[in-house]
């Protein structure tokens, strides 16, 4: 009898030894790795002063998309604008010409802004905001443009204030997605912030293929509508993904540093019409300056990247988390040790074995150029 239990004892212990083996394995051969990096754009090309604000998207045929600021008086948020786009068919190697796809000629142009694909329709929305920051100009709209021939030519903008109302929404900056799953599975989301009056990160929603946007869950800035001191909550730039059991994650930028220099974390189970404040976390191991991040999941594995510091934008790194987000990998990716900014992570559904990421960067500053990154996963 007793032999027989030590047996099942040793056989479980092997059994567990062989599972936590597994287990370390799996997260230790996971080894991220740029295979393919470009500078898309630099300061002052073609006239231009500043480049900002990359966002990067896979279109439904399985290319890919950049769009960024061209920034025609200088690196500041007002002032007219570009909306400059490029385009890649072979997983980022090459990359076309830009193109314009906007001319904003007013004194606080467009500001990207967000990409959302429609995968099952063929469609690519991109939202914008323009009078942001109400410079020589009153009334903040919400812009939206589309493409249904992959990225290649685009719809003039549209406002959709007579949706949204006339309350500031800037939009990411990065992506929104359209969900794969349950609930709500079809509907095409992002999410943005608003300033004073109506201060937070909001949803924003369709449930029919782009006819029609309303505002869906919030999380409001404490103290609401009242100016904001530092260590205040206040979350700002947002970047969503949806999670294998159909609830939306919302990675956001924590502007004041309430609680910490750390990144704000919200999770939404009735897809964005709510956030729960039960569902809200700060992740200390996101350490963050207070900058747009990219986020997003790939083979049930969750990404994140940012300037990794808690005052500075500098040391850009990739981290990856095994375990729906509980913990982060120690093991870091450093892909630029100097001056970062702002960045962005696509996942494409056609490509299980890369993850996309464009960044700000430079030497001396992080407005110094656009760089593209595919990254091996697998």
């Amino acid at each position: 009898g007793i032999h027989f239990s030590q047996s099942i004892i040793m056989e479980s212990s092997t059994s567990l030894i062989l599972i936590l083996m597994t287990i370390s394995v799996g997260s230790s051969l996971l080894r991220p790795s740029v295979s393919n990096e470009r500078v898309l754009w630099r300061q002052n090309d073609n006239g231009v002063p500043s480049y900002r604000i990359p966002i990067l998207s896979h279109t439904p045929k399985g290319n890919l998309i950049i769009l960024v600021e061209g920034r025609r008086t200088g690196s500041v948020d007002i002032g007219p604008k570009y909306i400059m786009l490029k385009r890649s068919e072979d997983k980022g190697d090459t990359w076309s010409n830009a193109t314009i796809i906007f001319r904003d000629d007013t004194s606080d142009g467009a500001n990207l802004g967000t990409i959302v694909v429609d995968d099952t329709n063929s469609v690519i929305y991109l939202f914008m905001v323009r009078c942001a920051h109400k410079y020589l100009c009153s009334t903040p709209e919400t812009l939206l443009m589309s493409s249904q021939d992959d990225g290649i030519t685009w719809s003039g903008p549209v406002s959709l204030n007579q949706f949204l109302g006339t309350k500031m929404f800037c939009p990411g900056p990065g992506t929104g997605l359209q969900k794969k799953h349950e609930p709500h599975k079809g509907r095409l989301l992002t999410c943005g912030h608003s300033d004073i009056p109506g201060d937070g990160m909001f949803a924003v929603v369709s449930d029919d293929s782009g006819s029609t946007w309303r505002y869906a869950g919030a999380i409001k800035s404490i103290p609401y509508n009242q100016p904001k001191a530092w260590g205040d909550f206040t979350p700002d730039e947002c970047q969503p993904f949806e999670m294998p059991d159909g609830s939306i994650v919302v990675n956001i930028r924590n502007q004041y540093h309430y609680h910490c220099h750390c990144r704000i974390v919200a999770r939404s189970y009735d897809g964005g019409e709510t956030f729960q404040m039960e569902d809200i976390y700060f992740d200390s191991e996101l350490i963050d300056p207070a900058v747009c991040a990219g986020a997003n999941i790939q083979n049930g594995i969750l990404y994140f990247a940012n300037p990794f510091d808690i005052k500075y934008r500098r040391n850009l790194q990739l981290t990856w988390s095994v375990n729906n987000g509980s913990s982060w990998e120690r093991d870091r990716l450093v892909i630029w040790n100097r001056m970062a900014g702002y960045s962005v992570l696509e996942v494409s559904p056609h490509d299980p074995d890369n993850i996309y990421l464009a960044v700000e960067r430079g030497v001396q500053s992080e407005l110094e150029q656009i760089v593209f990154h595919r990254i091996r996963t697998t």
